[in-house]
């Protein structure tokens, strides 16, 4: 089954805490100006290690992000176009009923 326009916002929502949460020691670096960075670098190897792992889960994250929103886009497009054409919207394509009561 396709994700419905609710467990794509769900998963966008997601990516978009872990891309918050990885930022952390970018921020850190905002505060430095480059002779700070530098040093802190020559001299802590955690640190260095610390900030490609993290540079690099953000910029996964960041392509994931944006992949979802496309998917979100095209998603908006099939329920409008579904819409205009008379089909029914709530038949599990577009809307998937977790707690199945309706």
């Amino acid at each position: 089954m396709s994700d419905t326009l609710g467990s794509l916002c769900d998963k966008l929502f997601t990516i978009g805490q872990k891309l918050w949460n990885s930022q952390s020691i970018i921020y850190q670096i905002r505060k430095m100006d480059w002779d700070t960075f530098r040093e802190r670098c020559d001299h802590d190897e955690t640190f260095l290690h610390q900030f490609y792992e993290e540079l690099h889960k953000a910029t996964d994250l960041n392509l994931q992000r944006n992949n979802l929103i496309s998917e979100i886009d095209i998603k908006i497009a099939e329920i409008i176009m579904a819409a205009l054409e008379g089909k029914e919207l709530d038949d599990g394509k577009f809307i998937q009923r977790s707690n199945k009561l309706y």
